[in-house]
């Protein structure tokens, strides 16, 4: 498990609605290529029965200088097909080391982290750990 992450910092950028399920956060960079070869396991992610049916809420934040749109238009290019977009944040001050970190919380807190690059594996078992 990841530490020194701020979980009330992440939970006050997280809507009520988000966290009233349990929640896989994703946080990253545009830039990033680690966070790009991680795409096919979040593609997975997607098609997990826990995800289709929204037992899991699916989260990306995304790093300064990322704006809204251009987070948006990320998410979009590359299918993610993660709803919940937040951009243009301080990663750093959420406690995150780097991107990408994927975060499965319940109940407002991590029952699993994993930082840089993700297998299918890795990814679906941290939504079995959630639902």
């Amino acid at each position: 498990m990841l530490s020194g992450i701020k979980m009330d910092k992440v939970n006050a950028v997280l809507t009520p609605q988000e966290m009233a399920k349990p929640e896989l956060v994703l946080f990253l960079r545009t830039g990033c290529i680690h966070c790009q070869n991680s795409l096919p396991p979040y593609r997975d992610m997607m098609n997990s029965e826990a995800v289709k049916s929204h037992r899991v809420v699916l989260t990306a934040i995304f790093s300064k200088p990322d704006t809204q749109k251009i987070a948006q238009k990320y998410v979009a290019d590359n299918k993610l097909g993660i709803q919940h977009v937040v951009a243009d944040q301080s990663l750093g001050a959420l406690g995150i080391q780097g991107t990408p970190t994927v975060l499965a919380v319940k109940s407002g807190q991590i029952v699993a982290s994993w930082f840089g690059e993700h297998s299918s594996a890795e990814v679906l078992k941290a939504i079995d750990k959630l639902s």
